[in-house]
């Protein structure tokens, strides 16, 4: 049985992008064998993912006042001011939900100012937008508050480069902050127009912990363990290489 020893995976669009799935005939390998990386190239990936998209404020539309904490979508967001009116959307479609009090300021709507490149959300009396309380939208937007207002000033949100691993059903366990999870490589990601290619210019290889095999999965998630949310608009391609490897040293 010969050995293919090149392997391109493409998959994921209409699907998940960050996991793919490739079968084919079985494989039957020698002993110490090992698989690397050689290109990847993706979709957009989102920005705002998370606890990131959070944001909380307090209602007192009601006979109590309550906490109220929502997300806006996970996505890739490329002004500051598309992420603020996403807020005030968000709120908005929360207050509309609720049910309309007698004699109370429930039915207002939050609404925005445009001026002198500052983009402001004016909500209503009974809404009170806590922009300390999770600073971690708000400093990614650069956002103040005057009085109840909320504001930011337009421009585009700043380019953030992080670490990604791609993760593989067939490779040795290696160890990851102590745990033991199936990692190729890892990779640097950053939130781009269109496709991000990445090139392993030294590919590491990693060990095929079995012998013979037919199907190939690979995750792509981020440094905390979850899938990369990538647009599923584009395919993920991902280009491996087999060879024996010296496991001696």
């Amino acid at each position: 049985m010969s050995i293919i020893h090149n392997v391109n995976i493409v998959g994921g669009r209409n699907a998940d992008p960050a996991i793919l799935k490739t079968r084919f005939e079985p494989m039957k390998l020698e002993d110490n064998m090992g698989i690397a990386a050689k290109f990847i190239a993706f979709g957009e990936i989102a920005n705002i993912t998370g606890n990131d998209c959070q944001f909380q404020f307090l209602d007192t539309s009601g006979p109590r006042t309550r906490s109220i904490i929502l997300k806006i979508p996970e996505a890739r967001y490329v002004m500051k001011e598309d992420v603020l009116l996403e807020i005030h959307n968000t709120i908005n479609q929360y207050i509309r939900s609720q049910p309309i009090l007698i004699n109370s300021q429930a039915p207002d709507k939050c609404s925005t100012d445009t001026a002198y490149g500052k983009i402001t959300i004016n909500p209503p009396n009974h809404i009170t937008i806590l922009v300390n309380n999770h600073p971690r939208i708000w400093s990614l937007i650069n956002a103040h508050k005057t009085g109840d207002e909320v504001w930011v000033f337009s421009g585009e949100l700043e380019e953030r480069t992080g670490m990604a691993f791609i993760y593989m059903n067939i490779v040795e366990n290696s160890y990851i902050n102590g745990k033991k999870s199936r990692v190729l490589t890892a990779f640097p990601v950053i939130s781009t127009s269109g496709y991000t290619y990445h090139e392993f210019t030294n590919s590491t290889y990693i060990p095929i912990e079995v012998k013979e095999f037919s199907e190939i999965e690979i995750q792509l998630r981020d440094v905390r363990g979850n899938l990369l949310k990538i647009d599923n608009t584009y395919d993920t391609i991902i280009s491996l290489h087999i060879s024996s490897i010296n496991r001696s040293k």
